[in-house]
């Protein structure tokens, strides 16, 4: 069987239930192809910075051994790191620190002692994932008294331009909910947040014992289909954004022609223009990956040949 299961995470549960091949085709790729991992998107790498500026301004907002520090002042010591980063980036990131701290004051509030965890990894041993995953914050809120675990917060930021959605549709965040329930056994559940730093937009949901087991179901689900010996591979655009292996995709090329027929024999309906949109975004994607792909490809054989002429 072949080894997949980097590609399993929770980052990825929303396009595995989509495409159930998306784990096989990428390690393919990526196997076939092992410069693939070396594209880069811009946009990308400012939300890494982005996420890397975020956990360290918390880090020292809240984890420093003296005590907890303002989170301006926090920020002010970030300001190397900030520098480097476009300024919409900058307003996504000061938001998302923003609403932390609300976070934060808000369970204080509530008379709860609070532990809060930044970056923390989760075992997905209770979804058949095997490496796990990592929340961007977690804040444990304990019974004053017995100490007790009585309600678990998990926030994730998003600092790109994609809209991500509301947090209660949002299956990565739901695989955390179910992680950080297996962990943490909290009795009031657990209440997930999506802060979408860029777009301005904050959403929460939250997980009863019930919801767990449901949203449990179908992420096992989907993780058990993708280790199928050929899964099925389904082409979508919330699939395919991001897919190592779409400049690969039969699947995906005969849906962007498919739909370029479609277009060329009967012409734009008004009821269509949204899956218009979708196919466009798709042929767009699949184009530039294919592009880059191949500069990666020609460069990686010019330094075979390179190395091979040099032994000779």
């Amino acid at each position: 069987m072949t080894d997949r299961s980097a590609f399993i995470r929770p980052s990825n549960m929303g396009a595995i239930e989509l495409c159930h091949g998306k784990p096989l085709m990428e390690w393919r790729a990526v196997t076939m192809v092992p410069a693939i991992e070396q594209m880069s998107r811009p946009a990308a790498e400012q939300g890494t910075q982005g996420h890397t500026v975020v956990a360290q301004t918390l880090a020292l907002t809240y984890q420093q051994p003296g005590g907890w520090t303002l989170p301006e002042d926090a920020l002010n010591q970030m300001s190397m790191a900030m520098s480097k980063l476009e300024d919409w980036t900058k307003d996504a990131v000061r938001r998302c620190v923003a609403y932390a701290v609300a976070l934060v004051d808000q369970a204080m509030g509530q008379g709860w002692r609070i532990t809060i965890q930044i970056e923390m990894h989760l075992s997905g041993k209770g979804v058949n994932i095997e490496r796990g995953g990592t929340a961007d914050l977690i804040i444990l809120c304990h019974d004053a008294e017995t100490d007790e675990i009585v309600h678990v917060i998990v926030a994730d930021w998003k600092l790109g331009w994609l809209d991500q959605g509301h947090a209660a549709d949002h299956l990565q965040l739901g695989t955390y909910a179910v992680m950080a329930w297996d962990k943490y056994k909290p009795r009031q559940g657990v209440t997930v947040h999506l802060a979408q730093g860029r777009r301005q937009e904050f959403s929460s949901a939250h997980y009863t014992a019930s919801a767990i087991e449901a949203v449990r179901q179908r992420i096992q689900t989907a993780v058990t289909e993708a280790w199928q010996d050929e899964p099925e591979v389904r082409a979508d655009i919330d699939a395919c954004r991001y897919c190592r292996a779409l400049p690969f995709c039969r699947t995906a090329r005969e849906h962007i022609m498919h739909a370029a027929d479609q277009l060329a024999l009967f012409g734009e309906a008004v009821t269509d223009r949204i899956q218009l949109a979708k196919d466009a975004a798709m042929a767009r994607r699949f184009a530039e990956d294919a592009r880059e792909v191949a500069k990666l490809w020609s460069t990686q054989n010019q330094a075979a040949v390179s190395e091979e002429a040099s032994r000779g």
